[in-house]
């Protein structure tokens, strides 16, 4: 399939975004606003970001960072999914994990927690891109939530089977820039929550119809995903939501407005489906 002759985007429009959806009052919000939307406050529950680090061989620790959505302060993650789990009954839990490493560096990876089947499904988008996804998030969160007796099963997506570069099975985060020095973009704190997102619409939350969406992301062409999430889930959350476009002018620094930032953004959009576009 041959990808679109996109230009590319004003990537500091882009990496201001990045930095917004670190913030904990911003994913929040993100997720309560497509809760009520979606009618799934009565049958899932929001269980916020973990902000964890490595913490001996096999463990993973809070990193002092408390997600408000919590409203305690849990000592150790076993005490955070204990409160939390004897919160959510039989509804479906969804969080995301936020692993800090070497220093300033974050990598992010996406759970559903279905109680009623006592299985974990973890959606990374940086599969074989950021090694800390399978290698250390997703592995050490399995593991505390089967010692805590909450799952007999755990289900992992993101691996792609079409698109393979160097016959590796990449995450949706991989954009095909193989001349970069690392062949990918950096919007795994968008990914994470779009899926989730994108999860809370679908028609059943069945595992099966899970893998289905993943799959379909997984046939774009790794040039044109970059441009799927700025159309259904950047440009959206900025036009939509205004407390986050206020934030988002706050981290640009007074530089640009909301709307010289949002045209910024669109630009690059639209020339790859047209053209042609004059000037």
């Amino acid at each position: 399939m041959k990808s679109l002759p996109c230009p590319r985007e004003n990537t500091g429009f882009l990496q201001s975004f990045i930095h917004l959806m670190n913030g904990v009052e911003t994913r929040n919000d993100i997720m309560a606003y497509h809760l009520k939307q979606s009618k799934s406050r009565d049958t899932c529950r929001w269980w916020g970001t973990w902000f964890v680090r490595e913490s001996g061989k096999n463990d993973l620790s809070l990193s002092g960072e408390h997600d408000p959505v919590w409203k305690f302060k849990p000592k150790t993650l076993h005490d955070l999914v204990r409160r939390l789990h004897n919160k959510t009954s039989a509804c479906t839990a969804m969080f995301t994990v936020c692993l800090l490493y070497d220093v300033n560096l974050v990598h992010y990876v996406s759970f559903v927690y279905l109680p009623s089947e006592r299985v974990l499904l973890s959606f990374d988008p940086g599969v074989e891109v950021y090694p800390h996804g399978q290698k250390t998030i997703v592995p050490r969160v399995h593991a505390l939530m089967k010692s805590l007796g909450l799952v007999d099963a755990h289900r992992v997506e993101g691996a792609c089977s079409v698109f393979r570069f160097r016959q590796k099975k990449h995450g949706v985060q991989f954009n095909g820039r193989t001349a970069d020095k690392l062949p990918a973009d950096a919007f795994c704190q968008s990914w994470t929550l779009f899926f989730l997102v994108r999860v809370l619409y679908l028609p059943d939350r069945s595992l099966d119809r899970i893998a289905a969406l993943v799959r379909d992301w997984c046939r774009i062409p790794p040039e044109g995903r970059q441009y799927f999430l700025t159309s259904f889930f950047i440009l959206p959350t900025l036009t939509y939501f205004s407390a986050i476009g206020e934030r988002y002018v706050g981290m640009l620094g007074g530089r640009h407005g909301k709307k010289e930032a949002v045209e910024a953004i669109f630009a690059p959009l639209e020339q790859c489906f047209f053209t042609s576009r004059s000037r």
